[in-house]
């Protein structure tokens, strides 16, 4: 049957990278820390750039959705975090490829913190447990950002390990939950049987992967997509 517009598909799997803090930026340039800021590689296919991703609506109680930054599943980041990304069998958004110049998107993504997520869950009597939904996404491993004030690095926040994965919706987790966020596919149009999914990944550049210029080219009226 044809799947109708505004239906979840799938979710994004992969390393999530929030965006940095306010205090991680330069007072007199305005410009981010200068050491240990992860940047995604241009050429990477498997980013999924969450800056104009719409957000899911998130219950008032939580203060709104940290939205924003990367989530990347190359097979390096998935490998990183080890089977766990794969045990939710609705992690396979990092599947669906990039339109084209002929080929619209049909499907769009919707982001959402963790935590929204865990008061949803919570108020639907779900069950919240590591089990009933192992989270396929995590923070790296290592430096975030360069907190020139306190003259010191500040590392990416703890992924949900041992207690946590037992409960991870649990309340003293909410910090983390907060930064951590996923990525819904969503359908944008009426999708019809053995359709291909096709997501425009909103790639950061220029400079942009080669397979992706035409794309954006197409989308820009100064020219400039610095292909490679």
């Amino acid at each position: 049957d044809p799947i109708p517009p505004g239906t979840p598909i799938c979710l994004y799997p992969g390393e999530r990278t929030p965006p940095l803090p306010p205090w991680a930026f330069s007072s007199s340039s305005g410009s981010p820390s200068p050491l240990l800021i992860r940047k995604p590689e241009e050429d990477n296919a498997y980013i999924l750039n969450l800056a104009s991703a719409r957000a899911w609506p998130c219950p008032k109680r939580t203060g709104g959705a940290v939205v924003g930054g990367f989530l990347d599943a190359a097979p390096k980041a998935l490998a990183e975090l080890g089977l766990d990304a794969l045990e939710n069998p609705s992690a396979v958004g990092h599947r669906v490829n990039h339109c084209g110049v002929t080929l619209e998107p049909n499907v769009s993504i919707t982001a959402f913190s963790y935590r929204d997520l865990a008061v949803a869950m919570l108020r639907n009597g779900s069950e919240a447990s590591y089990e009933h939904f192992p989270p396929p996404n995590q923070f790296p491993m290592g430096p975030w950002y360069l907190d020139e004030d306190r003259g010191c690095t500040v590392d990416f926040p703890r992924t949900l390990t041992g207690d946590a994965r037992e409960n991870w919706l649990s309340a003293e987790h909410s910090e983390r939950l907060a930064l951590l966020a996923g990525a819904v596919v969503v359908s944008s149009r009426t999708l019809l049987p053995k359709e291909e999914l096709l997501l425009d990944y909103d790639l950061s550049g220029p400079p942009f992967p080669r397979w992706a210029v035409p794309w954006y080219k197409s989308r820009r009226h100064d020219g400039d997509v610095g292909g490679r």
